[in-house]
């Protein structure tokens, strides 16, 4: 995760649809002062445990309950969810994507980083999934929802903007079982979850 970043051009197409596979409105607030996303569902609305346990069924569903959105809080939406998506590549645990969307999340919220979720993702530094040398540069650019991967990602995103209840227990960094980066072992550095292949900490 330790490499330069720019921020690059992408795009994401919504188009409208006939059918609703959510009755609820997806209202995104701001958290005190901060350009922080939060959600809630409005009455008669699929339950969180339905959101997160019932796989996406089509793009079509999908981009359906994104029209709910500001065409601001679908951007932001969307560059979680193809950050989570890029530093998640193969990981087939929906935990593991919900907890990294918390992450950036928890950076949003938190003094120390920037406060908002663009200037969150492409901080020095730190995703590296959006480092033009990083194999999955290009893929985090051109996904669309025929990937049903990146659909899962954009879920677990939703849920953990929906959900009370942060999974990582306010974690603000990560990294893979199979690596030992240095700062891990910072002083400051508290581990506070371990879920599938990727271990996460609070500073």
């Amino acid at each position: 995760m330790r490499k330069n970043y720019s921020s690059p051009q992408y795009s994401s197409s919504f188009q409208k649809s006939r059918y609703f596979w959510l009755a609820g409105l997806l209202v995104l607030i701001g958290f005190g002062g901060n350009k922080f996303l939060k959600a809630s569902l409005a009455p008669h609305s699929f339950s969180l445990e339905q959101l997160a346990h019932n796989p996406l069924p089509s793009s079509t569903d999908l981009k359906t309950y994104l029209q709910h959105l500001s065409p601001s809080q679908k951007k932001e939406v969307d560059l979680i969810a193809r950050t989570v998506f890029g530093e998640a590549r193969g990981e087939r645990s929906f935990k593991s994507l919900q907890a990294i969307a918390h992450v950036i999340l928890n950076r949003v919220k938190n003094r120390n980083w920037p406060n908002s979720v663009e200037a969150v993702i492409f901080q020095k530094d730190q995703f590296s999934c959006w480092n033009e040398t990083d194999p999955n540069y290009y893929a985090v650019q051109s996904v669309s929802f025929n990937n049903p991967d990146f659909r899962q990602a954009y879920q677990a995103t939703l849920i953990a903007m929906l959900s009370s209840k942060d999974i990582t227990h306010g974690a603000n960094h990560y990294h893979a079982r199979w690596v030992d980066p240095t700062w891990a072992h910072q002083k400051n550095m508290i581990r506070v979850a371990e879920i599938q292949q990727h271990i996460f900490y609070k500073a």
